[in-house]
Protein backbone atom coordinates (compact mmCIF):
# COMPACT_ATOMS: atom_id res chain seq x y z
CA UNK A 1 0.00 0.00 0.00
CA UNK A 2 1.19 3.17 -1.01
CA UNK A 3 2.52 5.46 1.89
CA UNK A 4 0.20 8.49 2.53
CA UNK A 5 1.74 12.00 2.04
CA UNK A 6 1.58 14.73 4.51
CA UNK A 7 -1.07 16.35 3.85
CA UNK A 8 -3.15 13.22 3.52
CA UNK A 9 -1.83 11.85 7.15
CA UNK A 10 -2.95 15.68 8.30
CA UNK A 11 -6.36 14.87 6.53
CA UNK A 12 -6.47 11.92 8.33
CA UNK A 13 -5.73 13.66 11.55
CA UNK A 14 -8.39 16.26 11.42
CA UNK A 15 -10.96 13.55 10.37
CA UNK A 16 -10.31 11.69 13.82
CA UNK A 17 -10.50 14.91 15.66
CA UNK A 18 -13.92 16.12 13.77
CA UNK A 19 -15.32 12.40 14.63
CA UNK A 20 -14.24 12.27 18.31
CA UNK A 21 -15.93 15.61 18.72
CA UNK A 22 -19.08 14.14 17.44
CA UNK A 23 -18.38 11.08 19.19
CA UNK A 24 -18.17 13.00 22.50
CA UNK A 25 -20.59 14.83 22.55
CA UNK A 26 -23.35 12.16 21.50
CA UNK A 27 -21.43 9.63 24.35
CA UNK A 28 -19.70 11.18 26.98
CA UNK A 29 -15.72 11.10 26.91
CA UNK A 30 -15.81 8.26 29.27
CA UNK A 31 -18.21 6.81 26.87
CA UNK A 32 -16.91 7.33 24.02
CA UNK A 33 -14.39 3.87 22.79
CA UNK A 34 -12.15 4.02 19.88
CA UNK A 35 -14.02 2.02 17.86
CA UNK A 36 -16.99 4.53 17.38
CA UNK A 37 -14.52 7.27 16.85
CA UNK A 38 -12.79 5.41 13.94
CA UNK A 39 -16.53 4.69 12.66
CA UNK A 40 -17.48 8.12 12.61
CA UNK A 41 -14.17 9.18 10.82
CA UNK A 42 -14.38 6.51 8.46
CA UNK A 43 -10.65 4.79 9.26
CA UNK A 44 -9.45 1.96 11.08
CA UNK A 45 -8.44 1.39 14.62
CA UNK A 46 -5.18 1.38 13.51
CA UNK A 47 -5.29 4.62 11.51
CA UNK A 48 -6.17 6.20 14.82
CA UNK A 49 -3.24 4.80 16.62
CA UNK A 50 -1.00 5.87 14.26
CA UNK A 51 -1.84 9.80 15.31
CA UNK A 52 -2.89 9.25 19.05
CA UNK A 53 -1.49 7.11 21.63
CA UNK A 54 -5.10 6.49 23.25
CA UNK A 55 -8.78 8.32 23.90
CA UNK A 56 -7.00 10.64 26.39
CA UNK A 57 -4.68 12.14 23.89
CA UNK A 58 -7.07 12.94 21.45
CA UNK A 59 -8.95 14.67 24.50
CA UNK A 60 -5.92 16.57 25.25
CA UNK A 61 -5.43 17.36 21.68
CA UNK A 62 -9.06 19.33 21.82
CA UNK A 63 -8.22 20.70 24.92
CA UNK A 64 -5.49 22.45 23.57
CA UNK A 65 -7.00 23.49 20.45
CA UNK A 66 -9.37 25.96 22.69
CA UNK A 67 -6.61 26.93 25.23
CA UNK A 68 -4.27 28.21 22.37
CA UNK A 69 -6.68 29.64 20.43
CA UNK A 70 -8.21 31.73 23.65
CA UNK A 71 -4.58 32.76 24.80
CA UNK A 72 -3.35 34.08 21.44
CA UNK A 73 -6.77 35.82 21.03
CA UNK A 74 -5.40 37.16 24.55
CA UNK A 75 -1.94 38.32 23.44
CA UNK A 76 -2.40 39.74 20.19
CA UNK A 77 -4.75 41.80 21.56
CA UNK A 78 -3.32 43.41 24.15
CA UNK A 79 -0.40 43.97 21.50
CA UNK A 80 -2.63 46.37 20.90
CA UNK A 81 -2.23 49.95 22.17
CA UNK A 82 -5.76 51.42 23.66
CA UNK A 83 -6.32 54.11 25.64
CA UNK A 84 -9.18 52.49 27.54
CA UNK A 85 -7.64 49.21 28.97
CA UNK A 86 -11.36 48.58 30.16
CA UNK A 87 -13.06 49.25 27.30
CA UNK A 88 -10.28 47.21 24.94
CA UNK A 89 -11.02 44.15 27.50
CA UNK A 90 -15.07 44.72 27.49
CA UNK A 91 -14.91 44.66 23.53
CA UNK A 92 -12.71 41.25 23.76
CA UNK A 93 -15.10 39.98 26.51
CA UNK A 94 -18.10 40.66 24.31
CA UNK A 95 -16.49 39.27 21.13
CA UNK A 96 -14.87 35.75 22.73
CA UNK A 97 -19.04 35.21 24.00
CA UNK A 98 -20.54 35.90 20.74
CA UNK A 99 -17.09 33.76 19.21
CA UNK A 100 -18.79 30.81 20.82
CA UNK A 101 -22.77 31.46 18.75
CA UNK A 102 -20.50 31.59 15.58
CA UNK A 103 -17.66 28.93 15.99
CA UNK A 104 -19.92 25.47 16.07
CA UNK A 105 -16.87 23.90 16.44
CA UNK A 106 -14.88 25.82 19.19
CA UNK A 107 -18.15 25.72 21.04
CA UNK A 108 -18.39 22.00 20.68
CA UNK A 109 -15.38 21.29 22.41
CA UNK A 110 -16.20 23.76 25.72
CA UNK A 111 -19.23 21.87 25.73
CA UNK A 112 -17.08 18.80 26.01
CA UNK A 113 -15.13 20.50 28.65
CA UNK A 114 -18.11 21.88 30.71
CA UNK A 115 -20.50 19.35 30.40
CA UNK A 116 -19.75 15.70 28.96
CA UNK A 117 -16.55 14.98 30.68
CA UNK A 118 -16.12 13.31 34.14
CA UNK A 119 -12.71 13.94 35.73
CA UNK A 120 -11.70 11.35 37.89
CA UNK A 121 -9.70 8.43 37.70
CA UNK A 122 -7.12 8.61 34.63
CA UNK A 123 -9.30 11.95 33.49
CA UNK A 124 -7.90 14.01 37.13
CA UNK A 125 -4.41 15.06 35.12
CA UNK A 126 -6.27 16.70 32.84
CA UNK A 127 -8.26 18.82 35.02
CA UNK A 128 -5.07 19.83 36.50
CA UNK A 129 -4.40 20.94 32.92
CA UNK A 130 -7.08 23.14 33.09
CA UNK A 131 -6.97 24.69 36.50
CA UNK A 132 -3.41 25.24 35.45
CA UNK A 133 -4.85 26.89 31.99
CA UNK A 134 -6.87 28.61 34.27
CA UNK A 135 -3.63 30.41 36.46
CA UNK A 136 -2.18 30.86 32.69
CA UNK A 137 -5.61 32.66 31.87
CA UNK A 138 -6.26 34.62 34.68
CA UNK A 139 -2.19 36.22 34.79
CA UNK A 140 -3.26 37.53 30.99
CA UNK A 141 -6.21 38.61 32.06
CA UNK A 142 -4.58 40.69 34.51
CA UNK A 143 -2.45 42.57 31.97
CA UNK A 144 -5.66 44.59 31.31
CA UNK A 145 -6.63 45.37 34.54
CA UNK A 146 -2.71 46.58 34.87
CA UNK A 147 -2.70 48.81 32.53
CA UNK A 148 -5.99 50.22 33.52
CA UNK A 149 -3.92 51.11 37.17
CA UNK A 150 -1.12 52.55 35.31
CA UNK A 151 -3.45 54.93 33.67
CA UNK A 152 -5.48 55.99 36.67
CA UNK A 153 -8.20 54.44 35.48
CA UNK A 154 -8.64 52.17 38.81
CA UNK A 155 -7.83 52.58 42.21
CA UNK A 156 -3.74 51.94 42.58
CA UNK A 157 -5.09 49.49 46.10
CA UNK A 158 -7.10 47.30 43.37
CA UNK A 159 -5.84 43.54 43.25
CA UNK A 160 -5.37 43.36 39.30
CA UNK A 161 -5.19 39.13 39.58
CA UNK A 162 -8.48 38.96 41.86
CA UNK A 163 -10.14 41.26 39.07
CA UNK A 164 -9.11 39.06 36.43
CA UNK A 165 -10.25 35.82 38.10
CA UNK A 166 -13.41 37.35 38.96
CA UNK A 167 -14.13 37.86 35.00
CA UNK A 168 -12.89 34.67 34.47
CA UNK A 169 -15.31 33.38 37.22
CA UNK A 170 -18.16 35.32 35.64
CA UNK A 171 -17.50 34.25 32.03
CA UNK A 172 -17.28 30.52 32.79
CA UNK A 173 -20.73 31.02 34.46
CA UNK A 174 -22.09 32.58 31.58
CA UNK A 175 -20.61 29.69 28.72
CA UNK A 176 -21.67 27.12 31.59
CA UNK A 177 -25.33 28.65 31.65
CA UNK A 178 -25.26 28.79 27.67
CA UNK A 179 -24.59 25.09 27.21
CA UNK A 180 -26.94 24.33 30.28
CA UNK A 181 -30.07 25.80 29.11
CA UNK A 182 -29.45 26.25 25.81
CA UNK A 183 -32.84 28.74 25.54
CA UNK A 184 -32.09 30.97 28.17
CA UNK A 185 -28.95 33.03 27.36
CA UNK A 186 -28.58 34.59 23.21
CA UNK A 187 -25.18 34.96 23.28
CA UNK A 188 -24.99 36.79 19.96
CA UNK A 189 -27.87 39.03 21.58
CA UNK A 190 -27.59 39.45 25.15
CA UNK A 191 -23.66 38.82 24.68
CA UNK A 192 -22.96 43.27 25.61
CA UNK A 193 -25.51 43.26 28.04
CA UNK A 194 -24.46 40.12 30.40
CA UNK A 195 -20.72 41.62 29.91
CA UNK A 196 -21.51 45.19 30.81
CA UNK A 197 -23.07 43.86 34.37
CA UNK A 198 -19.90 43.24 35.41
CA UNK A 199 -17.98 46.09 34.04
CA UNK A 200 -20.24 48.83 35.77
CA UNK A 201 -19.34 46.84 38.99
CA UNK A 202 -15.66 48.44 38.74
CA UNK A 203 -17.44 51.82 39.09
CA UNK A 204 -16.37 51.15 43.05
CA UNK A 205 -12.87 50.34 42.11
CA UNK A 206 -12.26 53.34 40.20
CA UNK A 207 -10.43 56.50 41.31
Amino acid sequence: MARKTKAEALATRADILDAAIQVFMDKGVAGATLEQIAEAAGVTRGAIYWHFKNKLEIFRELNNEVQSSFVQTLLEDLDREHEEPLEQLRELCIELLVDLERNPRKRSILLILFLRCDYSGEMAAELQQQQENQRKNVRVFANYFKRAIDKGHLAREVDPNVLSMSLMCYLSGIVFESFRCPGALNLKSNAGKLVDQFFSGLGSCRR
